[in-house]
């Protein structure tokens, strides 16, 4: 690798705090995996376990706030607190 994109491999800390151990970052994708209560599936859950390694910082795809608000067939939901374990899954599991 040139030194050209070493800095893409270095430490980044954003003004409040978060701190990444790169400047690669995975753009979110959309993977229409959801549980069909619209809790995060084991799917959802290895499709991001086998991206995370080696990336700073890991995009989700999109989520529903409002019940009615779902943008893609199978997306995960965020509309009420029945969600947050679903939820909690999937942003504490790969760190």
């Amino acid at each position: 690798m040139t030194s050209k994109y070493a800095t893409l491999f270095q430490p980044f800390a954003f003004d409040n705090g978060l701190a990444l151990r790169n400047r690669v970052v995975m753009a979110p994708m959309t993977t229409w995996s959801a549980n069909p209560d619209g809790s995060i599936s084991e799917v959802e859950l290895d499709y991001y376990r086998r991206r995370v390694q080696g990336v700073g910082m890991v995009i989700t795809g999109c989520t529903h706030v409002t019940e009615n608000g779902i943008g893609f067939s199978d997306e995960f939901a965020a509309y009420d607190y029945s969600f947050i374990p679903s939820l909690r899954r999937e942003s504490t599991g790969f760190s």
